[in-house]
């Protein structure tokens, strides 16, 4: 999975769950700011975090 398949994965759940970006950052444990970099693909996502987004089943 591409890191920009996975990032739609990511606003597609928050979209589908009614999450703003500071509730889906504490749901899954990382700094708002961490999110919002994800989302604008300016830093890639860890594999650390990669795993905590399977085990969500998030991605």
């Amino acid at each position: 999975m591409t890191e920009k398949e996975i990032v739609g994965k990511l606003k597609d759940y928050m979209q589908r769950h009614d999450l703003r970006q500071w509730e889906f950052a504490k749901k899954i444990g990382v700094p708002e700011r961490t999110l919002s970099r994800w989302l604008g693909r300016k830093t890639k996502i860890s594999h650390a975090y990669l795993r905590v987004l399977e085990q969500e089943g998030i991605i």
